[in-house]
């Protein structure tokens, strides 16, 4: 999955110079002009990596570090690399390592949490947000979630999802699947779609609206 880089300054022109030279790392890259913009990307996208600006906005960077943790799960906390001044030179070739380097570590270290669209879960965390939110989801509910992200697109049996979830005192039975599939949907809301139904079969996980014909 190509990694995620934000961007925090404040001119437009120094934005759009770091966009195209950041082309060739083959990664999505997302920019804002003033702190309160930019942890507001972060909460929506999650980057990997984030340039900022000294002294970008009303802010500074200790502070732009501070929001950052509250917004997003410490798991997906990215690095965050202060911009030098423009008019210092720079080996921008070394730059980009560096950058490319971050990215791959911060993939390297985000393992543990899943994405399909708008929703992530973190395994070790036991936490789940739908578009930066925070998703009530019981014990059941949310190993099952995990269980069709693990593998987005391909259909798990009420069976399968059963044995994955475990069979204790306090795991689900086959015929209660539906049950628990029903409340995540009605917990996803507008996005339940992400959990699609296969007749006969069981159940997937999908990252995309179903086209409407």
């Amino acid at each position: 999955m190509p990694g995620t880089v934000l961007i925090i300054a404040s001119e437009s022109t120094r934005r759009e110079q770091l966009r195209e030279e950041l082309k060739e790392l083959d990664c999505r890259v997302v920019a804002a002009s003033h702190a309160e913009e930019g942890v507001e990307q972060a909460a929506r996208v999650a980057p990997d990596v984030v340039l900022l600006e000294n002294g970008v906005s009303e802010h500074d960077p200790l502070e732009v570090c501070r929001r950052l943790r509250v917004e997003l799960p410490a798991a997906r906390l990215p690095y965050i690399m202060l911009l030098p001044p423009e008019s210092r030179r720079i080996d921008r070739a070394a730059w980009n390592d560096l950058v490319r380097a971050l990215v791959g570590s911060a993939q390297a270290n985000g393992d543990d949490v899943l994405q399909c669209g708008p929703l992530r879960i973190d395994t070790q965390r036991y936490r789940a947000t739908l578009g930066g939110d925070e998703l009530n989801l019981t014990l059941t509910e949310f190993r099952l979630l995990t269980q069709l992200m693990l593998d987005p697109g391909v259909v798990h049996t009420r069976a399968a999802l059963c044995e994955a979830c475990g069979r204790d005192s306090q795991a689900i039975q086959e015929r209660t699947v539906d049950v628990h599939i029903k409340s995540i949907r009605h917990k996803l809301g507008d996005h339940a779609y992400l959990v699609e139904t296969v007749r006969g079969v069981g159940y997937r996980c999908r990252d995309s609206q179903p086209a409407r014909l």
